[in-house]
Parts: C-alpha cells; structure tokens; sequence
C-alpha cells in the first residue's frame, strides 16, 4: 500500500474515531492515552516515573544570597534538579565575581595543595563529576592546608548549561577568592561567545543583558598562573614574543577580544607542533615557532621552544588546556635534564561536544605527588534540545510534515504506481507546463497531478531544509568523512543517519577542526551566505 493511501487510510480512521465518540453515550476518560499496542499511560503522569520533573520555582534572594555571599553548594544542587536562578541574581554574582578578578594581576601564584582543571565548554553535569573525583573548594590536606583549584579557561560555548557552569564557579569564587584561580580561555572573548552558543544561549534564555555582564567579567579574567614556583599554567601556551614573565604583567587584558597576533593572542591560542614528540636535535630559534594554521591565528611552538624557555625563567613544565584528548590528558616529551614532561595538556571536558568520546582529566598536585585524575561523562546528565529550542520549536517541523502528509492525501486521485514513482524537476517541470492557464476552464487530471507533485516535493523540501537548518554542524561532518559529499538519502532518511558516522576520538577530532580555529569575519561569513543562496537557487532551477 502506497504512503498516500495509507494515510487517507488513517484519516478515514480518524473520521470514525471522532463521529463514534460523538455518538457515545459513555464518558470518555480523557486522562487516559491508549496506544496502537494498547499501551496505557496517564496524561496527567510523567511517561518516565524514574526521572524527577526539573524544578520550576526559582530560589528567592535570601536562599541565594546567605551572609551576603551566593550560597554555591545550594546552587550545585538547585542546578542538579535542572532549576533556574533569576536574571538578576545571575548578574548580581557575575558582577561580583568581576569586582573580585579585575583587582587581581595578569600573572598569578598559586600554592600547593593544588587541582588543575582544563576546559569545561558548559558542562555543567560534568563539572560536578569533576569535584567528586578531585575533591570539592574549601577541602583542605591532611596539613590543614586549603586545597587550591586552577581553571585554566573556556568555560563557555559548546556546551548545554554555559550560564550554570560560569555563575556556579563565579559563586565560588566570590566564597573563595584565594584559593578559587580562573584563567582566561579563548572562548571568553565577544568573537568567539557570538560565533559559537554562548550569547545565543543567554538571549534566548534569558537577555542580552546577561550576556553583557558576562562579557564584562571575561575582560577581567587573569591570563597566568605560575603554580609552586614550578609550572606556568596557561590556557593555550608559549610565544615567540615571550622573553620574561615580566612582559605578562604589561598586556592590557581589559579588552572584549585579544589582538589576532602577538603575545596576547598567543596565551589564548598556540599550540604544540605536530612534530613536538619526535624533535631531537637543538634547532635554530628561528625554527622554534611557525604560523598555526590550524587555529587561522597565532604559533605553533616546537619542543626546543619549550625547553628554552622553561629553561631562561626557571620552571619545571608548562600546563595547558585548549585542545580535546582522548584520555583527557597528555604529556608531552620529557626533559632531558629533569625527566619532566615539558608540556602537559589538560581537557575536563568528557565526551565533548557529544561526540568525541573522550575521557577527562584533572591533576593533582601536593608538591610531592603528581596525579592524574580521570572521569568519565555523568550520566545523570539530561538531554537538551539543539539551539536551545523548546518543545513547541522543535515540534513545529514534525507537525508541518504531517500537515504536508494530509493534504496529499486529500487530493490522492492518482493511481499507486504514479504515486510510488519518484519525478525528477523535469517531469515536475513538464507537468507544470501542461496546466492549462484558463481560469474559466474545468480542473482536469494535469492540473491534479501537478498538485500532488507540487504537494509531494514540498513535503519533502520542508523536511530536507528542517534537517539542513538543525544540524547544519552534523551534516558537515557527514560530508567530510564522505570526502565532501553527503550520502545520497541522508536528510531524507532522517537525525539517526546523522550521527552514525562517528565512530572514534581520532576521526571526531580531525572532523571537527575547522571549529576549534578563529571564527571568519562578517565579511567572509557575508561570502559564504551569498555562495549557499547562489548554489540553492541553482539547486531550484531559479
């Protein structure tokens, strides 16, 4: 049976349903849904009895704000039970967390006992697997002494709940200003926060005034921290303008965005060379860096780099975050000297992006011990919707495409096997010719099925835009492991085939690249849309 007759079918169906339950004497129960397998459920019962319903009440001050400072572990909690805060007391801890970095300095010290922590991305439920794996802020050793966490930046974008992770460590901060370290990352800028989810995130759930204020706490952020006189901890790496940690101290870091090139920009974003591991001979200075061409932006610095520079200012080791690994960690070559890696590099956030697969790490430094601690993605995680939707904007698509599937059933007068042909434009063309354009005259069998082609192929366009629309990002990993080409059938197919190529880190890694790097201007976004309307109209034949 053709899917046309089968969903006049279900019509007719329906018609009976709704002419028989008007004719009955019986009440019905309307807090009853009975399914095709005569399944049960209540309409007034939640379909999933095991998961608790998100709170909806919204803490008052006084719960927030206990002795004048944000109570950050009822927050953890709150925000555990999927609740809000309000705008305002979103932006009454942003700004004081703000008040609290913008007296500190570009280069910080940071004591022993000590956690490090790489990136976030808006993980929220991630972060709080984090603190149960390496101990919660205000822990203390067995010396009595406070335990110290470092973040070394990109708490932001990416991730589902940016806001919750930036206001719940903004909270603990403000609890714990020396003990509490935030690094800038290269995600706290205006240029990436608007080219990835961030401010979309805040506009659409709350307003841009939100996203204003958290701007405004970026600029404050610190760029450095050196831990135990040991490490340089930075968000991204070295650079080739950098000499002396002195020159940290004169950057001006009160910006919205860091220039495109120099040693501000490098801070943020450098990275290892890909020949790092295997260098072996001293090379010349002017091979210790070369131009990132993977970020579009700042260096690539080489072992030797690393080693002269670790060597000239006295430290052990570099820490850094900035870039995904598969085991959330990595350590770099060894130094020859000291039997000490000369790169570590952190990523705390697990199964990044929902589909890298990748543990996270944090380490663990006493000044005696040095561990590594790993997690995996919580599973008590929810699921959002993509783009921030609700339920309605995402329901939309579904409720256009049945629409589409009624009216082509309203006007099915066609055989089945003219029905099961899938016609190309031209047949679609050539029908549409044949319409005849007198007004006066009678419908006829032409005009009827240019109709149900008309109907057919808009049903199916309205689906195939849906797709391109939502997952615009995985339709482009789809094509790039198919070599640029997407598979024939994919978007009409549906989401699954979507996320059925992504098998490994390594292969989710490589695909998604070209986001991890400086975000093109206006001007040559402005280009790539009048190249995708020039190639759809073409598509349409227009």
């Amino acid at each position: 049976m053709s899917k046309q007759n089968t969903a006049s079918l279900k019509i007719t169906r329906a018609l009976k349903k709704i002419k028989s339950a008007e004719n009955s004497s019986n009440a019905v129960n309307k807090t009853i849904f009975v399914t095709d397998q005569n399944v049960k459920y209540k309409t007034t019962d939640r379909v999933v009895t095991s998961v608790d319903p998100p709170v909806a009440r919204r803490p008052t001050d006084e719960e927030i704000f206990k002795n004048g400072k944000p109570d950050w572990r009822f927050m953890m909690e709150h925000f555990k039970k999927e609740g809000h805060l309000t705008e305002t007391q979103l932006i009454k801890i942003i700004n004081g967390a703000t008040e609290i970095m913008e007296s500190e300095p570009n280069l910080l010290e940071v004591d022993i006992p000590a956690v490090v922590v790489g990136d976030i991305h808006g993980q929220l439920f991630d972060l709080f697997s984090m603190f149960d794996a390496s101990g919660y802020p205000g822990d203390t050793d067995a010396q009595g002494n406070l335990k110290q966490f470092l973040f070394l930046g990109d708490y932001v974008d990416r991730g589902d709940r940016s806001i919750e992770v930036l206001v719940l460590l903004y909270a603990i901060k403000i609890n714990y200003p020396d003990s509490i370290w935030l690094l800038r990352g290269n995600h706290e800028t205006q240029k990436m926060t608007e080219y990835f989810t961030f401010a979309l995130e805040c506009e659409k759930r709350y307003s841009r005034r939100l996203y204003l204020a958290a701007l405004t706490s970026f600029r404050a952020l610190p760029l450095v921290a050196i831990l135990n006189e040991q490490f340089f901890c930075v968000h991204a790496g070295i650079s080739s303008k950098l000499k002396s940690l002195d020159q940290i101290e004169e950057i001006d870091r009160f910006v919205l965005d860091p220039p495109s090139r120099g040693l501000f920009c490098d801070l943020l974003w450098s990275d290892p060379a890909s020949d790092y591991e295997t260098s072996t001979t001293k090379e010349g200075a002017s091979n210790y860096f070369r131009q990132n061409t993977d970020r579009r932006c700042s260096e690539f610095y080489s072992f030797q780099a690393v080693v002269d520079f670790l060597d000239k200012n006295d430290l052990l080791c570099v820490i850094r975050g900035h870039q995904p690994q598969d085991k959330g960690y990595r350590m770099y070559k060894a130094n020859q000297e000291t039997g000490f890696p000369t790169l570590i590099t952190l990523f705390s956030a697990p199964n990044y992006c929902h589909t890298y697969r990748n543990k996270a790490a944090t380490l663990i430094y006493d000044g005696e011990l040095f561990n590594v601690k790993q997690f995996d993605t919580n599973p008590k995680s929810p699921y959002y919707l993509p783009e921030f939707m609700n339920a309605i904007e995402w329901s939309i698509p579904f409720a256009a495409e049945k629409i589409v599937e009624i009216l082509t059933a309203i006007v099915n007068i066609t055989t089945d096997e003219e029905l099961a042909s899938s016609l190309p434009i031209d047949a679609i063309n050539t029908a549409m010719k044949s319409v005849s354009l007198d007004k006066e005259s009678e419908p006829d069998i032409a005009i009827k099925n240019s109709m149900i082609i008309k109907l057919q192929s808009l049903g199916r366009m309205s689906r195939m835009l849906n797709l391109l629309r939502s997952e615009t990002e995985n339709v482009e990993q789809l094509k790039s492991v198919n070599g640029g080409e997407l598979p024939k059938g994919t978007l009409i197919d549906g989401r699954e085939e979507l996320y059925n190529r992504l098998q490994n880190f390594s292969e989710a890694r490589s695909i998604d690249l070209k986001n991890e790097g400086l975000p093109p201007s206006a001007d040559e976004l402005a280009e790539v849309e009048t190249r995708k309307k020039e190639k759809f109209r073409e598509a349409l034949g227009l």
